[in-house]
């Protein structure tokens, strides 16, 4: 029986499946979702392994440079000057809100590695005289992504191993609070490493078999394209 993914034995599953795009868009949407989950993921080992709060800026007071001024017409009432320049606020509250913000950004931005990959797999298989179509190249791109899925847990569940809880004072801003944590995310940096080398090798082995059955360029040049991009993921990362 042929494989149901390609996964573990990718060059049985493309000579022995045929192209399901029920299955290639289902994938295709866990893996644009993975990496918003990662954000949010991020964000739940921040909150559980950083504790205290920190002083930002009022938002009820009003600019100092307003509050220096003469002027007679005023936005907002003189009493709001006597407001404190700053207030205590939860760190939990904080790093929530930075992992909001970076939502969107990091959906699109799957969207658009998804697209990226699809654009260069599809144009070197070419160039390798390939055949099928584009939607041969997408339907390769989206299952040599697949491994993500197993690999951003992991890598989670590793990093939540080796941060050790950070303590914040009120006194402390949001930028000194980070520094200690910062410091132990680059001490740390290997597994981050080691999770996109290991994502990125497996996801070379499936595009290789991949174009080869779906596109149906050689061997030696399907191995050439799906090296190619694994490097480009790699570097990528690093970045």
């Amino acid at each position: 029986m042929a494989p149901r993914t390609p996964l573990l034995h990718p060059g049985r599953f493309f000579a022995e499946r045929r192209r399901h795009f029920g299955r290639i868009i289902l994938v295709f949407a866990l893996v644009v979702f993975a990496g918003l989950a990662a954000v949010y993921g991020v964000g739940y080992l921040l909150v559980t392994h950083i504790d205290g709060t920190v002083m930002v800026d009022n938002p009820e007071r009003p600019p100092e440079m307003f509050c220096d001024s003469e002027m007679d017409s005023m936005p907002f009432n003189e009493s709001d000057c006597d407001a404190p320049q700053q207030v205590e606020r939860d760190i939990d509250s904080i790093i929530w809100d930075a992992i909001g913000e970076l939502a969107g950004p990091m959906l699109g931005g799957m969207l658009i590695l998804v697209i990226g990959l699809t654009a260069v797999i599809h144009a070197g298989s070419w160039l390798a005289e390939g055949t099928n179509g584009v939607a041969a190249s997408f339907a390769v791109t989206v299952w040599g992504l697949a491994p993500m899925l197993f690999v951003i847990p992991v890598s989670m569940v590793a990093m939540s191993v080796v941060l050790e809880p950070v303590t914040l004072s009120a006194a402390q801003t949001p930028s000194s609070a980070f520094a200690g944590l910062e410091q132990q995310l680059r001490a740390n940096e290997w597994i981050g490493t080691v999770s996109t080398a290991v994502s990125s090798l497996w996801s070379a082995a499936i595009w290789r078999y991949g174009l080869e059955h779906e596109r149906e360029v050689s061997g030696a040049a399907a191995t050439a394209i799906a090296g190619a991009v694994a490097i480009l993921v790699v570097i990528g990362g690093m970045l």
